[in-house]
């Protein structure tokens, strides 16, 4: 590790694994000199949670709770559900393309994954404030399968031309998670951008879309892919005052069947109308 970083001195972070191995935990004190010793080499270096264990054997979260490194690498094969789940720290999913093979395998097992699911756990993950990374094998000549060389292909030709809502997007607190897909968001010159990603378009074509009371409506809605304006809806409130809102989507549009992206503008002032949901009188 040490001959790694001054033979690559730019890089940001190292990756590790195997902190399940007994040996490993009982060099702990070891483990931490040599995290010392190459921060000291690489201030600001990034490593992940699966480093090193604590002296109990606790692997991510030491026995304190804390965590260990820098962001949690916890989720392996597996993705949170809710952003509770995350604890507010930094966090990635490593995923395989089979069920559970690393590397290079001349022969796969059980279900793989299509381009499909892979894009839909990489938005989910970004919705999260989290990182995805695809694990491709290449074989002893450096080649890789051609499903996975398809795979890839497929995922970059739709990052060509929806990467817009995924780099340098987070998580939207303002508006409540829908069925149908996935919200990704960021700040431009323009003001604020939602990104609604589709995976399950409604039978209806209406996105429906609930927005929390106080929060800045959309001003303006569109495909990210070609500019198309897309329709807005007012469906007034609901029993919590969340704004209630829905995106037409043509019955004439045709992704291919493949996900696609609605962008929202928001630059309008912050919802303050006084269209409040009444309550029951008697």
């Amino acid at each position: 590790m040490i001959e790694l970083l001054e033979n690559y001195p730019t890089a940001i972070g190292l990756w590790f694994d195997g902190t399940w191995d007994l040996s490993w935990v009982q060099q702990a004190p070891w483990v931490d000199e040599l995290e010392t010793e190459l921060r000291a080499m690489n201030p600001g270096l990034v490593i992940g949670s699966r480093f090193r264990a604590d002296d109990h054997g606790k692997r991510h979260y030491d026995s304190n709770g804390d965590l260990l490194g820098d962001y949690d690498q916890t989720w392996e094969r597996n993705m949170p559900e809710r952003l509770e789940e995350l604890n507010g720290v930094d966090w990635d999913c490593v995923m395989t393309v089979p069920e559970n093979q690393w590397g290079y395998h001349s022969d796969w097992r059980g279900y793989v994954k299509t381009p499909y699911d892979l894009l839909e756990m990489m938005v989910r993950a970004v919705s999260m404030n989290g990182n995805f990374v695809v694990n491709f094998g290449p074989d002893g000549r450096g080649n890789i399968r051609p499903e996975e060389a398809h795979i890839a292909s497929e995922m970059g030709a739709w990052m060509h031309r929806n990467g817009e809502a995924i780099y340098g997007c987070s998580h939207v607190a303002q508006i409540k998670k829908q069925g149908w897909g996935h919200f990704t968001g960021k700040s431009t010159e323009k003001g604020e951008r939602v990104y609604m990603t589709v995976f399950n378009r409604p039978l209806d074509n209406h996105l429906r879309v609930e927005i929390e009371q106080g929060a800045a409506l959309p001003s303006r809605a569109y495909f990210l892919d070609g500019g198309a304006e897309v329709e807005i809806i007012d469906g007034g409130r609901n029993k919590q005052n969340s704004r209630l809102m829905r995106f037409v989507i043509p019955d004439s549009f045709d992704s291919g069947g493949k996900p696609f992206v609605v962008a929202l503008e928001f630059d309008r002032p912050t919802d303050t109308d006084e269209d409040s949901y009444q309550q029951a009188r008697t």
